[in-house]
């Protein structure tokens, strides 16, 4: 946990700028499963958890086929760090004919629910993905509201007048 906190750090504050009502959602979720909240069992490093995402999933030298994630709801972003050496990637959005860089150091994020998202290929090297998401079932039962889709007057707000 300690050799992720810096990372996790800014997938939370990058979180916090493309969707505040997601990351204060998701940050209320941990801060209730840190207390104990609906946990069968308290497990030991469940306090040393440094991010708002509910899980995490690392993938090493795969290609990832064309999907839509199951566990979120409509309007959680899943966020998807590219790490590794390889120097050519592509995540693509097919059904908004969207392809984007997928190279180390980029963080994209992504309704993953609602749009199929993939990567069929990389070169120059070794590609590691760390997906972020949310479950919905765990904000269901942790009682934690949906977030809104972020709209122009949220980030508006952020700058002043």
């Amino acid at each position: 946990m300690d050799q992720v906190q810096h990372s996790e750090g800014l997938c939370n504050a990058i979180m916090a700028l493309i969707s505040p009502e997601l990351y204060d959602s998701g940050l209320n979720a941990i801060e209730l499963i840190k207390q104990g909240q609906e946990m069968a069992k308290p497990h030991p490093h469940q306090q040393q958890w440094p991010s708002i995402f509910i899980a995490s999933q690392v993938i090493v030298n795969w290609v990832t086929p064309p999907h839509r994630d199951s566990g979120g709801c409509p309007t959680h972003y899943d966020l998807l760090m590219s790490a590794g050496t390889h120097t050519k990637a592509e995540l693509s959005v097919p059904e908004l004919g969207v392809h984007l860089s997928y190279r180390p150091g980029d963080v994209v994020a992504v309704c993953g629910k609602v749009f199929l998202h993939e990567v069929a290929d990389w070169s120059g090297g070794e590609r590691v993905s760390v997906s972020h998401y949310m479950k919905d079932n765990v904000h269901e039962r942790l009682k934690v509201c949906h977030p809104n889709w972020p709209r122009e007057e949220d980030y508006l707000s952020l700058v002043g007048k």
